[in-house]
């Protein structure tokens, strides 16, 4: 009797073993259409050369910030990655500090963003969900007083609740809490305050369909391995299921309403200032990986601060086609591999940081254990301990954003205004931004002093000319938006 239910058992052991295998070997080989949309993998010698290149001659962004306005701005999750880099990017084309406005829930920490504060850019602490917070923080009174409600208002929200890990329903709420109501809340007061341009950065994930990785033993690649994305969303997931993230499903329903230009930026942003790519893994030392292959196209920070820049100059001009698009952006390349980032960060680290491979297969395993653990503790049993260290990141949600080739085409952002597009150009390419990240990093740890943040404060001139302000377009506000109770 032992045996008849022995049996059964070792031959499914048996089976999942294979099945976890074959899923291996199917992610550490890279599918014919990915690698064609891809470029050859970055050689030693293109990095040091590069690296060589930049220290010379660092990029210099200032011609691609576009020129002063003169207008107030407003920028929502301005401590944050992203909302840093438009901060600085603003003040570094000549725009006033006193009419720029940070809003967020924390203060900012970087020590670039903190000077920027010292010159005369004003910090609200606010909480995007609270409704008298978010108006309070429009509505307070600028430095010059009633002078500068002379000028156009800009808004850009940057701020959400990334949270890739979680792809259940009943997780869904205090999500878009945040990524959706807060976007709303921001909206209504943007209106009341009479913004005449607001940009928003939504993710390119919104496009990326849940991978089907128990596909069938015969075929070649699971299901949605390979995805390709462009602004003509002809394939974009429609239901939460389709989503591989409860993130992903927020981004998307907050797009739906939105009547302003919402940005995509390319499947991971790096560079300095908290990134979660190349700095993050510099700060780790040691990183495991099972995602050397994987091609993705990212975007280096700057580029996405220039993206949002282009975006608000497309909707102040007049008779403007781009209100109530989104746009995909990234570098301004092929698509690299995660092998790519790997090479050049062990290379300019003297091999102080190293990728320890692990098997795809286990690692596939081992994140649904960590999901039936989160979603025990987050429903039945709270009394649980958090599991320990960064180990809740690594959830089926997460392996599959990680694990599948997405290539993305940014060309209709990168037409002109004229034609429909934001005129987007980004001044460094991924090898560019990857080195240029790394060499700051180790300059910053190696000497303990903060790293150059900018090429375009570094060098080539500085001085911005003043454009004769144009009469502002009014962008078409949304009135409400879905709200979000207990999941059905």
């Amino acid at each position: 009797m032992l045996a008849l239910f022995l049996l059964p058992l070792l031959a499914l052991s048996i089976l999942c073993i294979v099945y976890l295998h074959l899923l291996h070997l199917a992610i550490q080989h890279v599918p014919p259409e990915a690698a064609a949309a891809s470029h050859k993998r970055f050689r030693d010698e293109q990095v040091s050369a590069t690296a060589q290149t930049l220290r010379r001659n660092p990029v210099n962004v200032v011609p691609f910030l576009g020129q002063r306005t003169g207008r107030r701005y407003i920028v929502v999750g301005g401590s944050g990655f992203v909302g840093g880099w438009i901060v600085l990017h603003l003040l570094a084309r000549g725009e006033a500090a006193a009419r720029v406005r940070i809003l967020d829930l924390r203060a900012p920490s970087r020590s670039d963003v903190m000077n920027a504060l010292k010159d005369g850019v004003e910090f609200i602490q606010t909480n995007i969900t609270d409704e008298n917070s978010v108006k309070a923080a429009f509505s307070a009174s600028w430095p010059e007083g009633d002078e500068a409600l002379k000028h156009g208002l800009t808004v850009f929200h940057t701020a959400s609740l990334i949270r890739f890990i979680e792809r259940v329903k009943f997780l869904l709420p205090p999500i878009a809490k945040v990524n959706v109501r807060g976007t709303q809340i921001v909206l209504d007061a943007a209106r009341d305050a009479g913004a005449t341009a607001l940009v928003y950065t939504s993710s390119s994930s919104v496009g990326v369909r849940s991978t089907h990785w128990l596909s069938a033993l015969w075929r070649s690649w699971p299901e949605h391995f390979v995805q390709f994305l462009d602004d003509h969303d002809t394939n974009l997931p429609q239901t939460f299921s389709e989503c591989f993230s409860t993130y992903a499903f927020t981004k998307m329903e907050a797009e739906t309403w939105l009547r302003t230009v919402c940005l995509r930026p390319g499947q991971g942003i790096y560079g300095s200032g908290g990134d979660a790519v190349v700095d993050a893994y510099m700060h780790r030392g040691i990183s495991p990986t099972w995602t050397e292959n994987i091609i993705q196209n990212c975007i280096y920070v700057e580029n996405c601060s220039i993206g949002h820049l282009c975006a608000e100059a497309a909707l102040l001009l007049p008779n403007t086609r781009v209100g109530g698009r989104a746009f995909y952006i990234s570098d301004p390349n092929l698509p690299i591999a995660y092998g790519d980032i790997y090479t050049a960060v062990e290379l300019l680290t003297s091999g102080r940081c190293k990728y320890i491979t692990l098997h795809a297969g286990l690692v596939f395993a081992l994140a649904h254990v960590v999901e039936a653990y989160h979603l025990t503790r987050s429903s039945i049993l709270p009394i649980l301990p958090q599991l320990p260290g960064d180990s809740i990141l690594l959830q089926p949600s997460t392996f599959t954003i990680a694990s599948t080739h997405v290539i993305i085409n940014d060309s209709i952002a990168r037409q002109r205004v004229e034609e429909g597009g934001l005129g987007y150009r980004a001044p460094f390419t991924s090898l560019q931004g990857i080195v240029w990240t790394a060499l700051q990093h180790e300059d910053s740890r190696t000497s303990g002093k903060a790293a150059i943040q900018t090429g375009g404060l570094v060098s080539g001139p500085t001085n911005i000319t003043v454009a004769p302000l144009k009469a502002d377009s009014t962008t078409l506000l949304p009135t409400a938006a879905p709200t979000y109770g207990e999941a059905d």
